[in-house]
């Protein structure tokens, strides 16, 4: 909490995170010279023209800590390096179609050997790898997917990576995940409570409420794509052994444009004012815009969250199209309630692995402050 404050406010005095986070005075101060010992902020400068001495101001040290994050998908795997400030140090993305375990492995070490060699970080200051995956990533099946890929169901992702790669390994839904980075260095640090809409191979979702996760009594709150295919306004079209994940496949989208002879390799290669990419990519959107809205505004109503924010591997152009749609139909409905705003999440293609890397984040230094709270009680 602290941190937050720190990194969202920052330049700040003690004296404003005390009245900023409610607690007292010597407990902040506690607290702070806490993360100043172990360089983890920073003073920088001092407010001038006040009675007494001079007050520093504090900010968090980008170089205090490192943090890995790792993003396993049906089709790329991409691996990013944030500093403590939740800048990209380090990235490296790899399209690949269903990747195994050890192909996994190899691509990490790969990287991290890379990174070793560059000297961009101080590779001592390393905390952790954080990986994020779709729930039931072996079990449910897209086009193309081997038999072999069921690996992952078998898979304890959590020990095959800190065993093969030494550092304390911290395993998330992509969906929740991508929330998460969303809430420390995106526009979570504007709204306290948003849904988060994750576009990658499949869908996915994430909730959070004043300022913090919510998982639900299972952890798979948040998972719309798993609602029956069902059309509001034609029963027809409704199909209830398919769900709504299954209308927003990015890899439906390619195949579309391949089978107009076009050769994207990238879903970031979509270019939303090209005429005919925009057909194609408008009658994508609309078909699943038809199946989202509805569960979007029962989201809305249920949890009446500050936005309802969408990202994922999808150009800005195209994410921004979506979440036009998107309000449009939420607003079609005879609605005697406020709706929140949908709009694009500031962390998008890489939200995942920006999100698994706040984990280790997360973990470590959330203890470490909860430590020096009993001590100083």
């Amino acid at each position: 909490m602290t941190l937050q404050a720190i990194r969202a406010h920052g330049p700040v005095t003690r004296v404003e995170l005390a009245k900023q986070i409610g607690l007292t005075n010597p407990a902040i101060s506690n607290i702070v010279n806490q993360l100043l010992k172990t360089e983890l902020i920073l003073k920088d400068g001092r407010i001038e023209g006040m009675r007494g001495q001079p007050a520093h101001k504090l900010v968090v040290n980008p170089d205090g800590a490192f943090s890995i994050g790792l993003n396993i998908d049906r089709d790329h795997l991409t691996l990013v390096v944030l500093d403590f400030n939740g800048e990209v140090r380090f990235r490296q993305s790899r399209e690949v179609g269903f990747a195994l375990p050890d192909v996994t492995v190899e691509f990490v070490r790969d990287q991290l050997a890379l990174l070793r060699k560059s000297k961009v970080i101080d590779h001592r200051r390393i905390i952790g790898l954080g990986v994020a995956l779709p729930d039931d990533l072996g079990v449910v099946k897209q086009p193309g997917q081997p038999a072999d890929y069921s690996a992952w169901s078998s898979t304890d992702v959590q020990r095959l990576f800190s065993q093969a790669i030494g550092f304390p390994t911290y395993v998330e839904n992509d969906a929740a995940a991508a929330s998460i980075g969303e809430m420390h260095f995106g526009k979570g640090l504007k709204f306290d409570s948003f849904f988060y809409v994750l576009i990658s191979s499949g869908l996915g979702g994430g909730l959070v409420i004043d300022r913090r996760y919510h998982r639900g009594a299972h952890g798979r709150s948040g998972e719309l794509s798993f609602l029956p295919l069902v059309h509001p306004q034609d029963p027809e079209e409704s199909d209830f052994e398919r769900t709504v994940g299954d209308a927003f496949l990015v890899s439906d989208l390619m195949q579309r444009f391949r089978d107009a002879g076009m050769d994207l390799r990238h879903p970031m290669e979509i270019r939303a004012d090209e005429s005919r990419q925009s057909d194609i990519l408008d009658d994508w959107i609309d078909r699943g815009v038809e199946y989202l809205g509805l569960p979007l505004l029962a989201m809305a109503y249920s949890v009446d969250p500050h936005a309802i924010l969408v990202g994922g591997r999808l150009p800005e152009g195209v994410i921004d199209r979506m979440c036009d749609r998107l309000a449009g139909k939420m607003a079609s409905y005879r609605n005697r309630l406020p709706l929140p705003p949908v709009t694009r999440a500031d962390l998008a293609e890489d939200a995942p692995a920006l999100g698994a890397a706040a984990l280790a984040f997360n973990d470590r230094f959330i203890a470490h402050i909860r430590g020096i709270l009993r001590l100083d009680a």
